[in-house]
């Protein structure tokens, strides 16, 4: 009975989300087309955060936050890890330094249970990047520092 509930609540939360999105050509419509699988479903939410994203527009939080419910639903880690970068990065741009924060730390901590070296390190320049951005220079050249010399390693 919990489970149907959280169904139709994540269901009800992407109704909700998705009325309020800026449209990008035929990809979102594909969203809610009953042909795709989660899994395509997941990676054009990844495709249209980015595009959305790179345009500088809101909206790409929207679809992360889409996104982030499906993985969450699907218990896939991977994807939730995923989301959790992207949303990092959003907040970044946008100057919410403390939510970008939390969402990098939540992906490095995924990527590290999954054993995602590339996620991983993409969570750390990340990392470094929002320390630029808070001008905390000590913190991005400790974590640069230390992806070097992992690299390197």
């Amino acid at each position: 009975m919990i489970k149907h509930y959280h169904t139709i609540l994540s269901i009800f939360f992407l109704i909700i989300l998705f009325s309020t999105l800026e449209v990008s050509g035929n990809n979102a419509e594909l969203l809610f087309k009953d042909n795709i699988s989660s899994i395509e479903r997941l990676d054009l939410l990844k495709s249209l955060s980015d595009e959305r994203r790179q345009q500088g527009s809101p909206a790409s939080i929207k679809y992360e936050l889409m996104g982030l419910t499906l993985a969450q639903e699907l218990e896939n880690k991977r994807y939730q890890a995923d989301f959790h970068i992207r949303l990092g990065a959003s907040y970044t741009i946008r100057g919410d330094y403390e939510m970008a924060l939390t969402e990098l730390l939540t992906s490095l901590k995924l990527y590290e249970e999954l054993a995602f070296p590339k996620g991983i390190h993409a969570s750390k320049i990340h990392m470094m990047s929002l320390y630029l951005h808070m001008k905390d220079y000590r913190k991005a050249g400790e974590l640069g520092d230390h992806l070097v010399a992992t690299n390197r390693s």
